[in-house]
């Protein structure tokens, strides 16, 4: 007889494993697709979009992990300390790309902000809620 729990997060396991692969593989094509057509000179079109979309992403993924390494300070202050960084080094290539290689649009740090809140505030909540519940969990559990 198979054991419900342990096929179910096995199954679970394998989805995940298929999506990371999924991003993974979607993200480095699509990367390299855009790096090629911009040395080819063909500057039109998204590939600029696309290349600032990764840097974007990667400053946001990146300072999550950092927020999850920091065990010292309160996962609440992790979350928002790694936030204020994410948007101030994102407002930063914002600004540097503008100066060096397009026009920004007047509404361009406006439209990074929201797009960075709208990926980082729930992920940030999600994790520090699950954090902060383990935690009272495992104290409860001690006391």
């Amino acid at each position: 007889m198979m054991n419900k729990p342990k096929d179910s997060k096995k199954a679970f396991q394998i989805a995940v494993r298929a999506a990371l692969l999924y991003g993974i593989f979607f993200s480095v094509t699509t990367i390299v697709n855009s790096v090629l057509a911009m040395v080819q000179g063909h500057t039109y079109g998204t590939h600029e979009h696309v290349l600032t979309r990764a840097a974007v992403v990667l400053v946001a993924v990146l300072t999550i992990v950092i927020a999850t390494i920091m065990k010292s300070i309160n996962i609440w202050l992790r979350c928002l300390l790694a936030y204020a960084v994410a948007i101030a080094l994102i407002w930063g290539y914002t600004w540097l790309s503008g100066q060096l290689f397009t026009t920004l649009h007047p509404d361009a740090y406006r439209d990074i902000f929201i797009s960075v809140s709208l990926f980082y505030v729930p992920c940030a909540v999600g994790y520090a809620t699950v954090i902060t519940v383990k935690e009272k969990r495992k104290n409860d559990v001690n006391k």
